[in-house]
């Protein structure tokens, strides 16, 4: 590999164009692991504290500390109450048809529990599982603005969770489809708020009546 010394100052300079907190992260490590390689005090370094500082910038607006806390609370309790979802099958191993039922029915209910998240109401969205998706079947939270899916990757290949902004409950295609995790999903007060910021969503009339 072609080491760039000047490739974390050149990042820092246009910390402006970034605009997300994972990417920032993701500039920051680079940059740190910049400054080992090269033998310098990332303290000190001007490159590592314009990308922290922009990573401040981009985290500032957002929640504040208490209302993150507890999101982080109620993520721990309901991480630690409910059991994990059964890994990904290898893709020698033969279809354990039980298993892929269990997985599904904790998957409504992670995403039931998401709906809740986001304030929807009841007749507001569906929740479903079509076992003819793919080898393992998915399942969806399809509300009007909403679309969540869970489901193994192809041949058993890991967990895979997307959600994009749709119109109408007939829109399956949508617009951007964004990448998340199982543990995001487990974690619904914090996922419908990443949900929201992402898709720009709006809280419901009502929910905000009764705020």
């Amino acid at each position: 590999m072609v080491h760039d010394p000047a490739a974390r100052h050149h990042q820092a300079l246009q910390a402006d164009e970034l605009t997300r907190i994972g990417e920032t992260v993701h500039a920051i490590g680079l940059a740190l692991a910049d400054c080992r390689h090269a033998g310098i005090d990332p303290e000190a370094d001007p490159a590592v504290i314009l990308l922290a500082r922009r990573l401040g910038q981009l985290c500032e607006p957002r929640h504040s500390n208490g209302l993150l806390q507890r999101m982080c609370a109620s993520a721990m309790a309901d991480a630690r109450a409910r059991p994990p979802f059964p890994a990904a099958q290898p893709r020698s191993a033969k279809l354990d048809h039980e298993a892929i039922g269990r997985f599904h029915l904790d998957a409504r209910k992670a995403l039931f529990r998401v709906a809740q998240a986001l304030d929807l109401h009841h007749d507001d969205y569906t929740i479903a599982t079509d076992e003819k998706t793919g080898m393992y079947g998915t399942t969806v939270l399809h509300g009007d603005e909403v679309y969540v899916t869970v489901g193994y990757g192809f041949l058993g290949a890991g967990i895979e969770v997307s959600y994009r902004r749709v119109r109408g409950r007939h829109d399956t295609c949508g617009g951007q489809r964004y990448a998340s995790t199982m543990p995001d999903v487990m974690a619904p007060l914090a996922f419908a708020a990443q949900i929201r910021r992402d898709l720009g969503l709006a809280r419901p009339a009502a929910h905000l009546r009764a705020a």
